[in-house]
């Protein structure tokens, strides 16, 4: 390919030869067409010769594992190998995506004598939850003249597959101790019957069994009356996070991205969870998506929710009628049901209260508002007043959905990230104690 410059010089000349004729320079028309000559014979042999030497070249990506963890490293060798017998020369770089931080030679210039093989490494590491590609190789080669330049891409594509970073779950860790007064010990749901724990004494009835009478108490009042042990036993909970996985959540930037925090927030909810020994599921949907992970009460869910959104990204649409509408659909007990969805781009809903009426069910839905996933470094004070107002207004138009859906029959919020794992532990709370 002929760069912009090479067709510029190729131009100037053609024009000095045209004026040579005009004018009648004969020694100005001879060193014109032998220039244009040289000019095109280095065109024609550098493309003939450059581009057979460079499909000659192989390259081969090895990496130890497909699967890895967000923020960690992971070391990628390049294979190359000169297959021709003749030098060749090219520069190199690794296609990667925005979502990888990346340090090394992922780019640069080679050169390889005939039958010479070289390894290049370098380290990426993901920002975001999901299945990622890496590559292809791309090469390319200039002529002496730098008028032209040959690409040729080495398809070595690598799929990889990211799971929530460590460090995210655990830096939570703090903030789930201290959330243990919302959760450690709150057994509050509970039935009164034959059960474990004692409850309160009653007068004894014809129906109730004699294991349970309170014999230290027999004729307390008037020497022959009889009472027996109420108990109680705990009913445990079973807490689902439904999460919007459409392209309305591919929102963000650098490591701050939407679908990923929302794994990352129900993660660490579901861990202070089953802290409380109650049973964790997830729900994935959206129009393209419809992942059900079956509640438990370990990290069995939870480990399950890591491995399957390494395998996908968000698509599709979502709405919120349908996700109802699944919850029905897959959910027969009763459950608490937490829904996170911003509520924006190609996100739908249509609701009606007779779609809405689940037997047993305590839905909330969160709606995540995108004030945090906007970057705003860079911007000049007069962008950043355009955008506060953009935002206001679509915060306002969240809150007036939330309001419909309030009218409904649904729990619904309006809230930022940064609040919303401490919502959902609330919820939870208020769950146990109603439920």
């Amino acid at each position: 390919m002929i760069r912009k410059t090479g067709l510029a010089i190729i131009a100037v000349m053609a024009a000095s030869v045209y004026e040579a004729i005009l004018l009648g320079f004969l020694y100005l028309l001879f060193f014109g067409i032998a220039l244009m000559m040289a000019f095109w014979v280095d065109i024609v042999l550098f493309h003939a010769s450059q581009s057979k030497k460079m499909k000659a070249v192989t390259i081969r990506r090895d990496l130890k594992d497909n699967y890895g963890r967000k923020n960690q490293w992971v070391t990628i060798n390049l294979s190359v190998e000169n297959s021709s017998k003749s030098r060749v020369a090219f520069h190199y770089f690794d296609s990667l995506s925005d979502v990888f931080r990346s340090r090394g030679d992922f780019k640069g210039y080679l050169t390889l004598m005939p039958g010479e093989s070289r390894i290049i490494s370098y380290e990426i590491a993901p920002q975001a939850v999901g299945k990622y590609y890496v590559g292809p190789v791309e090469m390319y080669a200039e002529d002496p003249f730098r008028i032209c330049v040959l690409n040729y891409v080495a398809e070595r594509i690598t799929e990889i597959h990211v799971s929530p970073s460590l460090a995210d779950l655990h830096g939570a860790r703090a903030d789930r101790m201290s959330n243990i007064r919302f959760t450690e010990g709150l057994h509050r749901s509970k039935s009164v019957g034959q059960g474990y724990n004692f409850y309160g004494i009653r007068p004894y009835t014809e129906s109730d069994d004699l294991r349970y009478v309170s014999w230290s108490r027999y004729g307390t009042v008037n020497g022959e009356d009889l009472y027996v042990k109420q108990m109680e036993e705990e009913r445990q909970m079973e807490v689902h996070f439904l999460i919007d996985y459409s392209l309305a959540v591919n929102y963000g930037y650098s490591d701050k991205r939407m679908y990923d925090r929302l794994i990352i927030d129900s993660i660490n909810a579901a861990y202070s969870i089953i802290k409380n020994h109650d049973g964790v599921g997830f729900m994935l949907f959206s129009s393209d998506h419809d992942i059900y992970i079956k509640p438990a009460r370990s990290d069995v869910s939870i480990n399950t929710l890591e491995r399957a959104v390494a395998d996908i990204r968000p698509s599709g649409e979502f709405d919120l009628a349908a996700a109802l509408e699944n919850v029905r659909q897959k959910i027969r007990k009763s459950s608490l049901i937490m829904v996170m969805t911003p509520l924006s781009g190609s996100t739908h809903f249509s609701l009606s209260k007779s779609s809405l009426i689940q037997k047993g069910k305590q839905i909330t839905v969160f709606i995540v508002e995108p004030s945090e996933f906007i970057d705003q470094s860079g911007l000049t004070e007069p962008y950043k007043k355009i955008l506060r107002s953009q935002l206001m207004r679509r915060i306002n138009t969240l809150k007036n959905d939330a309001s419909m859906i309030r009218a409904l029959g649904l729990n619904c919020y309006v809230v930022q990230e940064s609040r919303l794992y401490a919502r959902m532990v609330m919820e939870y709370q208020y769950g146990k104690i109603v439920g």
